[in-house]
């Protein structure tokens, strides 16, 4: 009786743990942005993000919402919980980079690069070369 009592315990005790896992959706933080100066209009444009991921967080994606004054991005990860995990204050930064179609809708002169709410600059569209 006392070791039925004993395992049926441990079973729920085991369960209910692993009933304790939570995720979430996070902004990650952005140490650098990088991009061209200058890029053709038309012409992709390549932005290289170095973004901070560890302890309980992973990257998930970059999201891009585009009009043609500026192009706003923003980093998401995905934030892993359980009872049995302990989160550090680890961080580590790590390039990803997302590209801005140049078939996309135009961009005006002067293009704006925001991510997470910040903005990193602007770039120069100039006319294609013939």
């Amino acid at each position: 009786m006392k070791r039925g009592l004993l395992i049926s315990v441990l079973a729920f005790t085991f369960i209910s743990c692993q009933q304790q896992v939570s995720s979430r959706d996070v902004l990650l933080p952005v140490e650098t942005v990088s991009f061209p100066a200058l890029v053709q209009a038309g012409q992709d444009l390549p932005i290289t993000l170095k973004v901070g991921i560890g302890s309980c967080r992973v990257f998930k994606a970059i999201t891009a919402d585009r009009s043609p004054d500026e192009l706003r991005l923003t980093v998401l990860g995905t934030e892993t919980t359980s009872v049995s995990t302990v989160c550090t204050l680890e961080l580590r930064f790590e390039n990803r980079t997302f590209v801005d179609a140049g078939s996309g809708p135009s961009r005006g002169n002067s293009f704006r690069i925001m991510v997470n709410r910040k903005t990193w600059g602007t770039v120069q569209v100039v006319p294609p070369s013939l």
